[in-house]
């Protein structure tokens, strides 16, 4: 990941920044400016949110995620609002608890070793609810999109699919005047990524 560093309103890029919930499966991507060092990687993985039980390093990148098609399940162990009711399945605050712990534990990485960007990918199949740090994330994908894809190592470009799928979302949620007013601002080159990760022709409509 690149070494350049520039002054922003969040502390990293952050697609998919939210309460994300899903039924089986979650994977979040993190990738660092900078290699951590085998003893960093093992005090970066340490205080992980419970429910990510398998952790892959890649180069400057870490995926964490729960591959057991039980995530639901696991996280209704987190602690419940008094106003819903607890089952098998985890309930909105559980999502939101988790989803807490989630962001905690990469503030607290990003202390230890710079975080570049983290894709947190949307279930389709449940729901996300994207917050400001995710708008910011999709606004600024001209400052980050293009260093991913030169760099990004070729066994993680499904997360860049599901980059090109969280921002054409965002593009076709502005109204039309938006839309032609972001395509207008938009670099070429960033034009042609996003049509390649998203698999469709990006116009207004």
């Amino acid at each position: 990941m690149p070494k350049k560093t520039t002054k922003t309103e969040y502390p990293f890029y952050y697609p998919g920044s939210g309460v994300a919930a899903a039924r089986k499966s979650m994977s979040v991507l993190v990738c660092f400016k900078e290699e951590p060092s085998k003893e960093l990687q093992e005090k970066l993985l340490k205080n992980r949110p419970q429910p990510f039980d398998t952790s892959k390093w890649t180069d400057s990148c870490l995926e964490v995620s729960h591959d057991s098609d039980s995530l639901s399940w696991v996280v209704a162990a987190y602690e419940s609002s008094s106003t819903e009711p607890s089952g098998e399945e985890a309930n909105s605050s559980q999502w939101k608890a988790f989803n807490n712990e989630m962001d905690e534990w990469l503030l607290a990485c990003h202390k230890l070793c710079p975080i570049f960007v983290v894709i947190k990918p949307v279930d389709d199949e449940y729901w996300t609810e994207f917050n400001k740090w995710h708008e910011w994330s999709m606004e600024k994908i001209p400052e980050y999109l293009p260093q991913l894809s030169e760099g990004l190592n070729k066994k993680l470009e499904y997360f860049l699919s599901n980059l090109g799928f969280l921002w054409t979302n965002y593009f076709y949620d502005r109204s039309l005047a938006e839309q032609k007013k972001i395509l207008n601002e938009l670099p070429k080159e960033v034009n042609v990524l996003l049509e390649k990760y998203s698999g469709s022709k990006i116009e207004p409509k």
